[in-house]
């Protein structure tokens, strides 16, 4: 999904159908910006937005047998991360909760490092921190750590502070799951054909 409302809901679009013949869905939304990032044309988040996509699901059932549901996926160095997280928890209030929705954080190596290592984990918009999505393993790292020196991370955390908290709601609530990112591009067959971004729940990749 791209930052630009056409695509956006061309998107939604996409996925109604999908979820109307049946299909598994998995739709990457690290590209959308967040709205604390002083740009003109600011969105409201990727919050709001799941919250539409939630209820799109819901309408577009699967010949009437079950909801329709979609696995959204989010690189963890996104601003939103840590509501992200919390989207389908019980309680809290209903504004920022989308609860029919499946979770997946893309991970990536560095942070699980930095965790190991005890140290900060830095947040970032995708409009400030281009690129992000397009690079794996060491070229994400070298990226992700010239973003850091240049100051433009929206906010930091302790890393274990932010992997407790993943571990939290896993046990409340079964999410979010969590992908390889580096791991799968590292291994996969067929580079040739571009970046995977993401995959439906079964994890068929």
């Amino acid at each position: 999904m791209n930052d630009d409302m056409k695509h956006i809901y061309q998107q939604m679009s996409n996925c109604a159908l999908i979820s109307k013949a049946t299909g598994g869905i998995g739709i990457d939304i690290t590209n959308l910006r967040h709205s604390q990032i002083g740009f003109k044309g600011m969105s409201n988040g990727i919050v709001p937005m799941l919250r539409v996509l939630n209820e799109t699901m819901r309408y577009a059932n699967q010949i009437g047998i079950r909801k329709g549901s979609a696995t959204v996926f989010l690189q963890p160095w996104h601003v939103d991360t840590m509501e992200f997280l919390d989207l389908k928890l019980p309680h809290g209030k209903e504004e920022f909760r989308a609860r029919d929705l499946f979770y997946c954080l893309y991970m990536n190596d560095l942070f699980v490092k930095r965790v190991e290592l005890n140290e900060m984990w830095s947040f970032f918009c995708p409009k400030k921190a281009p690129r992000l999505t397009e690079v794996y393993g060491e070229e994400f790292d070298a990226l992700y750590t010239q973003y850091e020196k240049e100051g433009v991370y929206s906010a930091q955390l302790p890393a274990r502070k932010v992997m407790q908290h993943i571990i939290d709601v896993q046990r409340e609530v079964g999410m979010p799951c969590i992908a390889h990112k580096d791991t799968i591009r590292h291994t996969r067959s067929q580079k040739n054909l571009g970046i995977i971004r993401s995959s439906n729940l079964c994890m068929e990749i």
